[in-house]
């Protein structure tokens, strides 16, 4: 019971950093294009 409960806790703070690198690598992205569609004009 307690092992599942860790193997629990262990998958969500992955989930939360998987998560916030998406966040950080979508920012970037959108970064990036802002400034590529920038110079184009």
């Amino acid at each position: 019971m307690v092992r599942k409960r860790i193997v629990k806790k262990t998958i969500e703070q992955f989930d939360m950093k998987v998560s916030k690198l998406l966040e950080e690598y979508i920012k970037g992205l959108k970064v990036k294009m802002f400034y590529s569609y920038d110079r184009n004009i």
